[in-house]
């Protein structure tokens, strides 16, 4: 119901209101994230060209990006990681500052959604290399909530090694 209220809020986005997604517009793996979150509105039967879609639009646009995130950490790609995370929170901002409704929605939705993320990033700890855990603890110094998330996945793998090892471990 609240990011429904956030589409129908009829936000206006320009060079003015939205500095940051008018440069992102000209960056490859932004273009990119565009391009599957028109297809993801295509499929839903939303038309992109209709201004009240907009920020809708933008929001497949983030989830496209969340995507290509993953698979850059999943493929060993931090640096990668990084840059499109940096492209995701400054098309946040702005979509944000267009929309409250849409920042109301988002952390209504975020605040379990990101920690069940947190947490299983956690459980993966004995895949990743020292680099990408540095990394994740690094993204987590601001988020005391999120960081203990991460923290209770490292020890549910931990656990879970324990018991696989038996009394010798």
């Amino acid at each position: 119901a609240l990011y429904q209220s956030a589409w129908d809020s009829n936000a206006r986005f320009s060079s003015k209101t939205a500095p940051d997604i008018e440069r992102l517009r000209n960056l490859p793996s932004f273009k990119e994230a565009m391009k599957a979150g028109s297809k993801r509105m295509a499929d839903a039967g939303l038309d992109i060209t209709d201004p009240k879609n907009t920020l809708r639009g933008l929001h497949e646009t983030k989830i496209a990006l969340d995507d290509m995130i993953s698979e850059a950490i999943r493929q060993g790609k931090g640096g990668q990681a990084s840059v499109l995370m940096g492209m995701k929170e400054r098309m946040l901002k702005d979509m944000e500052r267009a929309a409250p409704e849409y920042k109301t929605a988002r952390l209504a939705y975020a605040g379990d959604s990101e920690m069940l993320t947190a947490m299983e990033e956690g459980r993966k700890i004995y895949q990743l290399p020292e680099m990408d855990m540095r990394k994740l603890i690094d993204r987590f110094k601001d988020s005391p909530s999120e960081f203990d998330a991460f923290r209770a996945g490292i020890a549910q793998s931990m656990l879970e090694k324990l018991r696989v090892a038996g009394p010798a471990a």
